[in-house]
């Protein structure tokens, strides 16, 4: 290869310190393999990367740096983007360059809050390198990514690996990696404000559905028993661990993907044993069908593998749908990782 991107998230799941030295580290690997590294701006690979190109994304703040930084090296020629980060700043990058027309593979060095706490899950969107070794670029090759593709009212606001959802509390790292919650709405806004409460944003009216085109429409719950919803989930390991058997049934079918509702009312983001027994509502689907999600209450938040994306209201409707080869992986050998 002869150019290759390199962006980091100093706010991801193992605070700034650690994953700038990763940074560093990742370019000292690369710097003797290829031609030219374009870096991000400042925090995002710059000061930590002294002599790479500095690729700028002017004007742009939040999970928009980083889709204007992605889009920007591909443009300039980067045949594919290290980056040292979670699996939603991966998904930013792959927006911002889907939505510039133009997609070049991406290999992820951990450093989330969950592709770091849980280093042995197999399905792994974008992350290559899980403990940083001195990896050789000629041996990566490229794989399609399956994952789904969110709409509000037909627009596309996002792109998602994991599962996508509608609910007012965030899960959160702070700047020393500890787990929090936080107003996912706030979060929209650029601000990081702890809460306790976990408010559902079901009404009367909302609905969940899955319109197929094999076996038609099915409702999979409707009203205010919609306490949480995983509206769209890809990986099978969460399936299982959030559906039970039905997860682990629904891979030996060949779902593509499975919505799981939970109706305990009241239930939190992380249900202690005040809840049990956890009750579930589920249904499978396929490529090509979509889940349907409407009648929520007014300023939910749509989130995306833990990342707020947007708001939306009781008029608005929300599809999810699978896409096979949304993205491409830059893989590297098993040995090593």
């Amino acid at each position: 290869m002869e150019k290759i991107g390199l962006l980091c998230n100093p706010y991801a799941g193992l605070g700034r310190e650690k994953i700038h030295g990763i940074t560093s580290e990742t370019y000292l690997i690369l710097r003797g393999q290829v031609g030219e590294i374009l870096v991000g701006q400042g925090e995002m690979g710059e000061e930590v990367c002294p002599g790479a190109r500095v690729v700028e994304a002017p004007g742009a703040a939040g999970r928009r740096r980083t889709m204007a930084a992605a889009l920007a090296m591909a443009n300039q020629g980067a045949e594919m983007i290290v980056i040292v980060a979670g699996d939603g700043t991966c998904n930013d990058a792959l927006e911002g360059m889907k939505r510039g027309g133009k997609l070049v593979p991406i290999l992820g060095v951990a450093a989330g809050r969950f592709n770091v706490m849980y280093p042995k899950r197999r399905h792994d969107p974008f992350v290559s390198v899980r403990k940083l070794y001195d990896f050789d670029v000629r041996s990566v090759r490229v794989e399609p990514v399956m994952g789904t593709v969110a709409r509000v009212n037909g627009e596309v606001v996002g792109y998602g690996f994991f599962q996508t959802m509608v609910f007012n509390c965030l899960a959160y790292s702070d700047p020393g990696g500890n787990l929090i919650f936080v107003d996912a709405g706030r979060m929209i806004d650029g601000e990081v404000v702890p809460i306790a409460d976990f408010a559902s944003t079901s009404t009367a009216d909302t609905e969940i559905k899955v319109v197929s085109q094999s076996f038609g429409e099915v409702l999979v719950a409707r009203g205010t028993e919609i306490s949480l919803a995983m509206i769209a989930q890809v990986p099978d390991e969460v399936n299982q661990m959030l559906c039970g058997g039905f997860g682990a049934i629904a891979q030996m079918m060949g779902y593509s993907a499975v919505v799981n509702v939970f109706t305990n009312p009241n239930l939190a983001l992380v249900p202690t044993p005040d809840f049990f027994p956890i009750q579930t509502k589920s249904a499978g689907f396929f490529e090509g069908d979509r889940v349907v999600y409407t009648g929520v209450a007014e300023g939910s938040v749509v989130q995306i593998d833990s990342t707020a994306i947007c708001r939306m209201g009781p008029r608005d409707v929300l599809t999810v749908e699978v896409d096979r080869a949304l993205g491409l992986k830059a893989a590297l050998p098993e040995v090593g990782r």
